[in-house]
């Protein structure tokens, strides 16, 4: 038990209990004053929590060693001093190269994790273990000039992962699945939960000198569900302005076996943002596996070109299969793009969605199957 309104410097490592497997629980003092479990924290409940802090770029507030695991922060602050640039302000995983090393079940459980309000940092939780998770916690902050930044992070994680009722604020890829190489050879995020978040980049970073991407974004994912989330506010910047990528990414060249496949994304609220989804086949720079069996359904989208975007509501390219997209309800500002060429898109299914606006941009050929 941590007394709230402390600050304790880090770097603290999490150790490797070497016999059991019992959870330890590092807590605020002031737990009964916290919302209750499934409640989101916000910042102005910060005195109620202690404060774990890191004090340079280069070190971080909490970091793990190899089978470091069942550790929950519950009601915890986790933040640079002021005016400091972090990396990676809480790191899980130190490039294991074997599942047996990974780190594990840890979570995060109403914290306040964030940047510098002035320097920003590139990562609130590099999430590289087994069993991770992050619920009902606010992480913002994020950004940086000349680097991808992001909330959330998982690159070397087999899952399962959760991702559950928290407010996530980044740059460039509020979450993202990928980005490097796994160094665990076959590895692919797997058993993937993302439900009931706030997806959210402030309008006051238009125009600032940062890398600006998307909201969430898969390179290396699989049996995916992203329920009931809403993602505000993304601009042509540093990318075109989509603001859900599904686009498979051997980053490196190291991992031919990058897949992203089995994602249901449903009944999420989508608005205020350039364009909407992007979803390739496969990687346009190295060997990937294909996408397959992507389910988009009963979503609401507001595209209006936010930054000189495009206003696409859904771009397709390079022949991802099974694709269905159907049931929602869309106001848009340009068009369906659709591309195709080798390999064909298969099984693409456009069915019982309202538009404002419809206009297919068709290059090359049509796809073989395609109902509207």
């Amino acid at each position: 038990m941590l007394q709230a309104g402390a600050t304790f410097t880090g770097p603290f490592t999490l150790p490797n209990k070497t016999s059991g497997s019992d959870w330890i629980y590092i807590r605020s003092s002031a737990y009964s004053s916290l919302p209750a479990p499934g409640t989101r924290v916000s910042p102005s409940i910060e005195s109620n929590m202690p404060k774990i802090v890191a004090t340079s770029g280069g070190v971080y507030a909490i970091t793990t060693v190899a089978n470091s695991h069942h550790y929950r922060f519950v009601g915890i602050e986790i933040k640079p001093v002021p005016g400091n640039f972090v990396y990676n302000l809480i790191n899980i995983g130190n490039g294991e190269t074997s599942p047996a090393l990974l780190p594990n079940n840890i979570v995060f459980d109403r914290c306040y994790i964030h940047g510098d309000p002035s320097a920003g940092g590139r990562r609130g939780v590099a999430m590289n273990g087994a069993s991770v998770a992050v619920i009902d916690s606010y992480v913002s902050g994020f950004k940086e000039a000349g680097a991808d930044s992001q909330a959330l992070w998982f690159g070397n994680s087999p899952g399962p992962i959760k991702i559950v009722n928290n407010y996530l604020e980044a740059a460039s890829e509020n979450v993202l699945f990928g980005g490097s190489d796994p160094k665990i050879t076959n590895l692919v995020p797997s058993d993937i939960e993302i439900k009931r978040n706030y997806f959210y980049k402030p309008l006051s970073w238009i125009g600032q000198s940062i890398n600006v991407k998307n909201l969430l974004e898969f390179k290396n994912a699989q049996r995916v569900l992203v329920e009931r989330n809403v993602f505000e506010n993304n601009w042509a910047a540093a990318q075109v302005g989509f603001a859900i990528l599904i686009t498979p990414r051997n980053q490196d060249g190291t991992a031919p076996w990058s897949v992203t496949k089995d994602i249901t994304f449903q009944y999420n609220k989508l608005f205020n943002i350039g364009s909407g989804f992007n979803i390739s086949g496969d990687d346009d720079l190295h060997e990937s596996q294909r996408t397959t069996r992507i389910l988009i359904q009963h979503n609401t989208i507001e595209v209006n070109g936010l930054g000189g975007a495009d206003g696409r509501m859904f771009q397709i390219l390079g022949g991802p299969t099974h694709l269905s997209i159907n049931n929602n309800t869309g106001f848009c500002t340009g068009a369906l793009s659709m591309a195709d060429g080798m390999p064909k898109t298969d099984e693409f299914d456009f069915k019982n969605n309202i538009v404002t606006k419809w206009r297919v941009k068709w290059i090359l050929r049509i796809s073989r199957r395609w109902n509207k």
